[in-house]
């Protein structure tokens, strides 16, 4: 049995696709923070149109799926992967039967550009084998960006299941990226990308989430060894603390006793950091210099 019949995502009902991006959404008390959310993509029933079965797909930021929005239907039959608009236009999704030298045209938006298959191989995913196709770089009109597309058969483009259809080239200079960071397939974990230690994550930093000054102080600030945190809103413990570099990886995790406690943080690597402080329900932050 192929590894597509085994493990189609597409296919399945139960699948989800977890796409984490992380973009710059800059404060004024941290103009370079890297914001991080994560979209599920998932389905929810099904239609059939002209005596086909479309599945209905939909995304959430919300990790119980509550909130969706309705992105349009999916019909897999191997080796193609449909996807169906809301206004009824058809459009190949994947091809999985591609080999080395075929092309794909991707729509950049301000450009459209045949990108070909450099090379394709297999993967081993939770004991099953996969076809792999990596693609060769666009001729884009900036030297400072790049695409670094690749598809797994049954799972989808490394960046998101919807990718092919919107695709977008990925600047080398800033951090603004978008990733497949997990996958479910048969309501089981599936696929996980060694890059992320979570399917989910959502950080922002905004100003409605910063605490009011005289409520939470960190100390010293710079920090070489022990930063020292004090809560001053009538005595809320938190719950959690968490340390992010700025990449909003997590690097540091706690959970304190008392409004008044202390961080070792001696073994960091010097540079700019945030620390979210979880009290009475909600996510406060700070940013800090360790030396």
């Amino acid at each position: 049995v192929n590894a597509l019949a085994q493990a189609d995502h597409f296919l399945n009902t139960t699948s989800r696709w977890y796409v984490t991006r992380q973009f710059p959404n800059g404060q004024p008390q941290d103009p370079g923070f890297i914001a991080i959310r994560t979209d599920v993509f998932f389905y929810s029933g099904d239609s059939t149109i002209a005596g086909t079965t479309w599945n209905k797909l939909y995304t959430s930021t919300n990790e119980n799926l509550s909130s969706p929005v309705f992105k349009g239907y999916i019909h897999s039959s191997a080796p193609y992967v449909f996807f169906r608009d809301i206004a009824g236009n058809t459009d190949i999704l994947y091809n999985f039967s591609l080999q080395v030298g075929d092309s794909i045209l991707y729509n950049f938006g301000q450009f459209n550009a045949w990108i070909k298959v450099q090379t394709t191989d297999s993967v081993q995913v939770n004991g099953n084998w996969h076809k792999r196709i990596r693609f060769a770089e666009p001729e884009g009109p900036n030297a400072f960006t790049e695409l670094g597309e690749e598809w797994i058969e049954g799972i989808g483009s490394k960046y998101s299941p919807l990718f092919p259809l919107t695709p977008r080239l990925f600047s080398t200079e800033v951090t603004d990226t978008e990733d497949l960071s997990c996958t479910f397939y048969s309501a089981s974990a599936y696929w996980h990308n060694s890059g992320f230690t979570e399917c989910f994550s959502q950080r922002y930093f905004s100003l409605h989430e910063a605490m009011p000054e005289p409520l939470l102080r960190i100390y010293p600030n710079p920090v070489t060894d022990v930063l020292y945190a004090v809560m001053e809103q009538n005595g809320t413990q938190p719950a959690d603390v968490r340390i992010y570099d700025h990449t909003g990886r997590t690097v540091y995790q706690a959970s304190p006793q008392g409004t008044s406690f202390q961080l070792q943080l001696g073994t960091l690597a010097p540079g700019m950091y945030h620390i979210g402080i979880n009290a009475g329900g909600r996510t406060f932050y700070r940013s800090f210099i360790k030396k």
